[in-house]
């Protein structure tokens, strides 16, 4: 008869390979140009403590801030900056894979410990690399709070033993370098409290025989709580970060696009592959949910037996409670799934506890841990986080040693006004906050940003100004603006369809034809526009004199003109996102004798004057296509929102006829002949502001058009 565990050795290895496979593709995308938006408000933080201290006066890179920033992650922001000033972008891209790297190596050094396998360890590693993926791809203080979390356990918890007084000392130490790295710190101190909570339990249900050994433990633990809490105090803002993590999770849904921090684990609610939890950590989720309760009842009954009854290691009280704790967290929010490494370690002490099996069954265990950890992989790509992590890794090794991306952050329009030397006060993407505050403060400083140092009804005011209306009735779009005090209003975004659960406001034509701001700047994915006021009238002396200086065509009156520029500064338009590098051929394509040639070019160019704000242009080159070809559709598409564009409503009524017989109603066509149908009878407030949020393509067509617009260079630093 064959010897059973001859093959012992391939699920061993099943799971190393996965977690390798796991763990190089999560380092991958955390090695990716720098994308975390927060980070660019975190190293300008950073640099303003590394001059002033923690203690700072005003926030170097809002206007009219709530107050000074809080100084809750102040080490952390003056470590970001001193990577960023002493090794660069790359420094600081290496310093974040390092960071995650130590977690998932002490996530498989706590998951050999607790398993006494190493396989267990690759498994449980690869367990805690899909529920952290999205917080680990973020180089955001919150890193600190992972390490610290599994360093703690480390310390206290793990091995069930009475922490030494030094453990104790060392977690103190470990309490005051974290509560100014990170306001998470809170979250050990609750883990801990569970921990007793658990001890607590296991002291009153347990045989009486087995209660006096806890004792020691208990205390012992509890009297760190009270030490971490006193260290935690020496912060140079006291009491207040004990507090400040709660009111982030009250603050932050105001906003309506943070949908990656305190949204809630809906056990009842289908995820995307968009936003978290992704269907992968849903399910897993749902997998702790009905399995920790067993294997904390597990716990319990090894506690109530009497000692000879079980020849296999007890379940860790201290573990159960954190582990349910954990589970409770979780459901409060998702950016705590990660916590799921205690539920995962209580199944371990639960199977751990149960009796010896048999070689064959022991073996058949290994076999479904390993084909299970292998089929983790391809879960993650298809329905875990890499979904969302891995959207902006770039397919060349020459774009991914690019320090950031600068296409995300409207940077043509960016380095505009950073090289013009304008100043004042900014209206920009929510997610864009921090970068312009990096790049632009303190002669332009923003009205929002992840910070949130703001009062709540800016807020309110910034969800209303991208929907283009006033916060309340009988508020204009225009009286708001006016109202938060903004000079510099940032457009941005190409009208596409948007996506229902992940809103994509488009600003860049919110100021269009308005007589009170001038638009100085245009290309097709973003628009800045400058109050025409007395405050700003040094303002514009420095668009003119920049544009003289560039040999740029530029009118103080009429503004910015992209066919002007087009026509006069084709170079400068190239790179400035104006035309891509073939513009010229598409227009000799366009004059060319092929129909099919000839078409092709049309089209793409009518693209891109309706999205410069060139309907003129677009109209009289879709009307030319229709007469050859009254069956193009995108060519009427395009003349009906141009039209709408323009103000011309009847017109653009009379060709929405035939796009919405076409159509029957549907999709993009028939969303724009309703529109079409609505603009001439609705207030003309409300058609703007309709009109403002019309889409124009499909999101293939918008990569049709990206074609030939090369991202703006990087800059090296501020």
């Amino acid at each position: 008869m064959k010897n059973p565990n001859r093959l012992a050795w391939v699920p061993v290895v099943l799971a190393h390979v996965a977690a390798a496979a796991i763990a190089a593709l999560l380092l991958l995308s955390v090695g990716q140009p720098v994308f975390t938006d927060d980070l660019w408000w975190h190293l300008a933080l950073g640099e303003a403590y590394a001059k002033e201290g923690p203690w700072l006066a005003a926030d170097p890179i809002l206007f009219e801030a709530a107050g000074p920033p809080k100084p809750n992650a102040w080490l952390s922001d003056l470590l970001f900056y001193g990577v960023e000033r002493g090794f660069g972008f790359t420094g600081l891209r290496l310093f974040h894979a390092v960071m995650v790297g130590l977690a998932l190596a002490l996530a498989w050094s706590i998951f050999r410990r607790a398993s006494g396998a190493a396989w267990v360890g690759s498994v449980g590693m690869s367990a805690f690399a899909l529920l952290s993926a999205y917080r680990f791809f973020q180089l955001r203080p919150h890193l600190f709070t992972i390490l610290a979390t599994l360093a703690l356990y480390r310390l206290l918890l793990e091995g069930g033993r009475r922490p030494s007084p030094g453990r104790i000392a060392l977690a103190a130490v470990l309490f005051l370098f974290w509560a100014n790295f990170h306001s998470g710190f809170l979250l050990g101190l609750v883990l801990l409290t569970a921990a007793c909570a658990g001890l607590v339990l296991f002291r009153a249900i347990g045989p009486p025989a087995t209660r006096a050994r806890v004792d020691g433990r208990l205390a012992a633990l509890a009297l760190t709580v009270l030490i971490g809490l006193l260290a935690t105090l020496v912060n140079p803002a006291g009491p207040e970060p004990h507090t400040s993590y709660l009111d982030a999770g009250i603050m932050t849904p105001e906003l309506e696009r943070v949908a990656d921090e305190w949204a809630r684990f809906d056990l009842f609610r289908w995820p995307s592959l968009s936003l978290p939890p992704t269907p992968l950590v849903f399910a897993m989720g749902w997998l702790f949910f009905l399995l920790a309760p067993l294997a904390a009842w597990r716990g319990f009954a090894s506690w109530r037996a009497p000692p000879s009854a079980f020849d296999r290691p007890e379940v860790d009280p201290a573990l159960v409670g954190l582990a349910l704790a954990s589970l409770v967290a979780m459901g409060l929010a998702v950016r705590f799934v990660w916590l799921g490494i205690f539920p995962l370690l209580l199944f371990v002490a639960a199977w751990r506890s149960l009796p010896e099996p048999s070689p064959r069954v022991s073996l058949a265990g290994r076999w479904v841990a390993g084909l299970v950890a292998l089929a983790l992989v391809p879960a993650f790509l298809a329905a875990g986080d890499w979904s969302m992590i891995s959207r902006a890794i770039p397919m060349s090794v020459a774009r991914y040693a690019q320090p950031y991306p600068t296409g995300k952050h409207a940077s043509h329009a960016t380095w505009w006004l950073a090289d013009a030397g304008l100043k004042g006060h900014l209206f920009g993407d929510y997610h864009s906050g921090g970068f312009h505050g990096y790049w632009l403060a303190p002669n332009i400083k923003t009205s929002l940003n992840g910070s949130m140092n703001v009062p709540r009804e800016r807020m309110d005011a910034a969800r209303a100004l991208r929907k283009r209306k006033g916060r309340s009735e009988g508020e204009s779009f225009e009286q708001l603006l006016e109202d938060q005090k903004i000079d510099l209003f940032l457009g941005t975004g190409i009208p596409r369809v948007r996506y229902s659960n992940r809103p994509l406001d488009t600003t860049t034509t919110h100021l269009e034809g308005n007589s009170d701001w001038v638009p100085v700047f245009r290309n097709v994915r973003s628009a800045v526009y400058l109050r025409r006021n007395n405050r700003n009238r040094e303002n514009l002396e420095r668009v003119a004199d920049f544009y003289r200086e560039e040999g740029v065509p530029f009118d103080p009156d009429l503004g910015f003109r992209p066919d002007e520029v087009i026509l006069k500064a084709p170079q400068w338009a190239y790179r400035n996102g104006l035309v891509p590098t073939d513009m010229a051929s598409l227009l000799r394509s366009a004059s060319d004798r092929t129909p099919r040639i000839r078409l092709r070019a049309t089209d793409r160019i009518a693209s891109i004057y309706a999205l410069l704000g060139l309907y003129e242009k677009a109209i009289k080159l879709d009307r030319r296509t229709l007469v050859y070809d009254s069956t193009a559709k995108r060519a009427r598409r395009r003349l009906v929102w141009s039209l709408l564009k323009s103000g011309r409503f009847e017109e653009a009524n009379e060709e929405a006829r035939a796009l919405d017989r076409e159509s029957e109603g549907a999709g993009l066509d028939g969303l724009l002949a309703r529109a079409a149908a609505s603009a001439k009878k609705d207030d003309p407030d409300i058609a703007s502001q309709g009109l403002a949020q019309l889409p124009l393509l499909a999101p293939l067509e918008v990569q049709q058009v990206d074609v030939g617009f090369p991202s703006p260079p990087a800059r090296p630093r501020r």
